[in-house]
């Protein structure tokens, strides 16, 4: 009888990190246990680790884990690692997790009874706190609303569930590596490939178990220069309307770069150096060219020069708080 896809791969790139990829697995076990296996495939695709990743795995496969372990022959960096594992799994969906990302109890059967019996094209689950009440779970048969309701999350790597064939939809695969948004091409075309797309606001994360995974690359070129490329991108193929790229980029500055815009551009705070290499540094943000590239894309936005008023309030209201402490 031949084998049936699997609905779900769940893809594991990791490099150097067997501690945390360690605790991931322990957590698989446990959310393995009770599931028809046949409908998941779990694959770990190691960057060439110098640490006991190997071990680990084998340990994992040992205790009944079903495992598809791959061991690059040298560092391919991360984001050829992430390529690689969209292209080698079988699965209709496939969802990047990250190696210390930790799922909370009978996730993993709360989403395959989400794909189960449906066709949607991308399935995005919410790290925020569902603060408006909110459906736990809503369809939307409209992509730009889908598209606006995600918005930048749709950078979060371990955020979406898309599907297998959105892989051989994007071309050019080359001119996305070392973009640290490798993922968010497959994401928006996965969710062009189908009438319906999926929010679920129910949490289903932990929080990961390394704190401190973020970081080492130039802040401004991937969140502005990249992000906002992917997206024009999408509207120059027809896929996106301009109206949509407009809300995308408008809010992408306003909850999330102007927060950092204080922090890295006006106290300098959590700044490294651009003389450090991005592999293994996961300390502090690159700002070279910072300000060029923010007036390039923001340069002819009001709101873009009225999120710097504010400043000086808030700088006034920080030293009279201290002073009353």
């Amino acid at each position: 009888m031949e084998n049936r896809q699997p609905l779900l791969s769940i893809c594991i790139p990791t490099f150097n990190r067997a501690e945390f990829l360690e605790g991931s697995l322990k957590c698989f076990e446990e959310q393995l246990r009770d599931i028809d296996k046949s409908e998941i495939e779990l694959y770990v695709s190691d960057n060439c680790s110098e640490d006991y990743t190997p071990q680990v795995v084998q340990l994992a496969i040992q205790r009944g884990l079903p495992i598809i372990y791959n061991r690059n022959g040298q560092n391919l960096g991360p984001d050829k690692n992430f390529l690689l594992c969209m292209q080698r799994a079988s699965g209709k969906y496939i969802w990047l997790l990250g190696d210390d990302d930790l799922l909370r109890p009978n996730t993993v059967k709360y989403i395959l009874d989400l794909l189960r019996n449906h066709d949607y094209g991308l399935i995005h689950l919410s790290v925020l706190s569902n603060e408006n009440n909110l459906p736990e779970i809503q369809e939307y048969d409209n992509l730009e609303n889908f598209f606006k309701t995600v918005s930048f999350w749709i950078t979060f790597m371990s955020g979406s569930i898309f599907l297998k064939e959105s892989v051989s939809q994007v071309k050019s695969h080359e001119k996305y590596i070392a973009s640290y948004l490798l993922q968010v091409p497959f994401y928006i075309m996965s969710a062009s490939l189908r009438k319906k797309n999926l929010f679920v606001r129910e949490s289903v994360m932990q929080n990961g178990l390394d704190a401190s995974s973020n970081g080492g690359y130039n802040f401004y070129q991937v969140f502005v220069e990249n992000y906002l490329s992917n997206w024009k991108e999408y509207v120059d193929k027809g896929i996106v309307s301009e109206k949509c790229y407009i809300f995308i980029k408008k809010d992408i500055y306003v909850n999330f770069i102007d927060k950092f815009n204080w922090m890295l551009l006006i106290r300098r705070k959590n700044v490294s150096s651009e003389k450090l290499s991005c592999i293994g540094n996961r300390k502090g943000f690159k700002v070279k060219d910072a300000w060029s590239i923010l007036f390039k894309y923001y340069g002819n936005e009001v709101y873009f020069y009225i999120s710097f008023i504010k400043y000086p309030y808030w700088l006034v209201k920080k030293i009279i708080r201290k002073i009353l402490k």
